[in-house]
Parts: C-alpha cells; sequence; structure tokens
C-alpha cells in the first residue's frame, strides 16, 4: 500500500469504464475500478466522474440524555423530518 497525500481532481472514463484518477499533485493514476469513500461527499466524487449520486452532506446535531424511565422493549422511531427516538 502507498499512502498518496493529494485530492482526486477528475475521474477520466472511456464510455462507461473508469480510466484514471487525476490528482491536484499533477499525478495521474491508472485504475479500471475505483471505490468511491468519500462518505457524505460521495456524490462530489461521482461528479468527478459525471455520475449523478444523489448523496450530499448535512449539518446534524444530536442530543443524548438519560431517561427517568428506562423501556427495554422501545423501538427505533425515525420522523420523516430527521427525528429519531
Amino acid at each position: 500500500v502507498d499512502m498518496i497525500e493529494a485530492s482526486a481532481t477528475a475521474i477520466a472514463r472511456e464510455g462507461a469504464r473508469v480510466t484514471a484518477v487525476m490528482l491536484d499533485n499533477g499525478e495521474t493514476l491508472a485504475a479500471g475500478t475505483i471505490v468511491n469513500a468519500a462518505g457524505p461527499n460521495a456524490g462530489r466524487v461521482a461528479a468527478l466522474a459525471g455520475i449523478a449520486l444523489p448523496v450530499e452532506p448535512r449539518k446534524r446535531s444530536v442530543f443524548v440524555f438519560e431517561a427517568r424511565d428506562r423501556f427495554d422493549d422501545m423501538p427505533l422511531l425515525v420522523d420523516p423530518s430527521g427525528v429519531y427516538v
């Protein structure tokens, strides 16, 4: 494994195949497969290859507190607004 401290600036394709990744340090890495492990920025990385991926970072806040009573059978509840218990 070689550690490269650089950022991807472009992803080259020939048709549906990935062929290389261009880096901000001027290097070009030949590739037949790329793993997009950019987490919340995966949409931005996919866009470098011309792929629309509906992933974007969102600011979230989580509050943790102790409840007076504990319910062992309490299910995970997720509201479409983003609130979960």
